[in-house]
């Protein structure tokens, strides 16, 4: 990806090409597979040895039509794997019956393939709904005061608080840091900090560090 410096880009490369490479998984993004047509080459002649076992798509529901605005290079996965002859798998922890049919069209997949649905439960996570209209929802401090009583009243429970923008997200840590007991317990994450920081909080959440994370979508869309 982007954040792969060339010399580590090249020597990927290189071991794809060679016979006797050592790579054994590949983890790139539509993007990158779209826009990298030295990568392509390259997985097209490892594809040509025998060398690739498979393709995992992940998060193969934004391959659903509103994936066209999100992430467009999904809609189009299957035109930048035709370099590829290996099955493929299409991961997703979220999509119905209507979805899946979706995915299996957009990506150019055998229409009867083999389909594992496993249950959607997932015991590990809490939801809890609070109706804006009712917390005062034109007053945008009124709702970050409740969020702040919410994450109080949970101790030391882990979260995550999405935002629509960054701008947001970056309203919201403030004020939140802002309260007396919650300054080390919130940080973000959004693609408008550097990568460092990014992983830090991050990282930083991961180990109970930080236990609230106020974050846009880019983190954790399958969460």
């Amino acid at each position: 990806n982007s954040t792969s410096s060339p010399e580590e880009q090249q020597r990927m490369i290189d071991d794809l090409k060679d016979e006797d490479g050592s790579i054994q998984v590949i983890v790139t993004t539509p993007e990158t597979l779209r826009r990298n047509r030295i990568l392509r080459d390259a997985l097209s002649i490892a594809s040509d040895r025998g060398k690739i076992f498979c393709v995992a798509i992940d998060e193969a529901h934004v391959c659903e039509p509103w994936g066209r605005e999100f992430r467009p290079e999904y809609i189009r996965l299957a035109e930048s794997l035709q370099v590829i002859n290996a099955p493929k798998y299409a991961c997703t922890a979220s999509a119905n019956r209507e979805a899946q049919l979706r995915i299996l069209e957009t990506l150019s997949m055998n229409m009867n393939a083999a389909t594992y649905v496993a249950s959607a439960d997932r015991p590990e996570l809490q939801l809890s709904v609070r109706y804006k209209e009712l917390e005062h929802a034109r007053d945008r401090d009124a709702v970050v005061t409740k969020m702040a009583e919410y994450i109080t009243e949970r101790g030391d429970s882990c979260g995550l608080i999405y935002c629509r923008n960054k701008s947001t997200c970056d309203r919201v840590t403030s004020q939140l840091q802002s309260i007396e007991g919650l300054a080390e317990r919130v940080e973000m994450y959004h693609a408008g900090l550097d990568q460092r920081q990014r992983e830090r909080n991050q990282t930083a959440w991961e180990e109970g560090d930080v236990d609230v994370l106020v974050c846009t979508i880019a983190f954790g869309l399958g969460v």
